[in-house]
Order: C-alpha cells, then sequence, then structure tokens
C-alpha cells in the first residue's frame, strides 16, 4: 500500500524542491518512490525561442527532476537507507506532440 503526498511547488526554485521533500519526509517517514512529472512547453517554433523561454523549458523539465532525486537520496542517505535496498526514481513523464515540443524532447529522450 502506498500513501500519496504532494503539494504545490515552484519547481525552478531549488528552496521549494527542498521545501516540498522535507514537508513529504515529516508527513511520511520515507520517500520509496520520486516521481518526477513536472513539465512545460512553449508553443511555438523552436527558432523563436528566447534563451530565457529555453532556459526555463530546461530549469521546468531537467533541472527539477535533478534536484528533486538528489534530494530525496540524500535525504535517504542521511537517515541510513540499507544499501543492499534496490533505490529507484521514476521520471514518468509525457512525450507531447512534434509541433509541439520539439525543443523539449533532447531534455527528455531516453
Amino acid at each position: 500500500m502506498f500513501e500519496l503526498f504532494q503539494g504545490p511547488t515552484d519547481v525552478t526554485k531549488e528552496t521549494e524542491i527542498e521545501s516540498m521533500i522535507s514537508q513529504t519526509l515529516n508527513k511520511l517517514g520515507q520517500i520509496d518512490i520520486l516521481v518526477n512529472n513536472s513539465g512545460v512547453t512553449m508553443r511555438k517554433e523552436p527558432e523563436n525561442l528566447s534563451g530565457d523561454e529555453w532556459d526555463h523549458v530546461l530549469n521546468v523539465n531537467l533541472r527539477a527532476c535533478f534536484l528533486a532525486s538528489k534530494t530525496v537520496y540524500t535525504q535517504n542517505a542521511r537517515s541510513g537507507f540499507r544499501k543492499d535496498n534496490k533505490y529507484r526514481v521514476y521520471d514518468i513523464y509525457l512525450r507531447w506532440w512534434w509541433e509541439m515540443a520539439r525543443h523539449i524532447l533532447p531534455a527528455k529522450e531516453e
């Protein structure tokens, strides 16, 4: 049986990600599965994106996943998770239509 905890978080801000994870740990005691499901797109052609818009896409779609995963791993390591436990971080995301998200796919391709 799983419990779910979620809350509004600006995933472009490292302090908010850390706060969300701390709140989750306070409520649930541990995090077994992290779902990195944040994502954003810009409805314009990639050649028309500004540098700031591109940075925003990468910050939400890539950097936020890294920061959340790093924070959960660090917190679990501090609390002494066993080295032989399988530690999995799931990244669940949607693949947008090619016309809407060509600039996202490089960050999300496996």
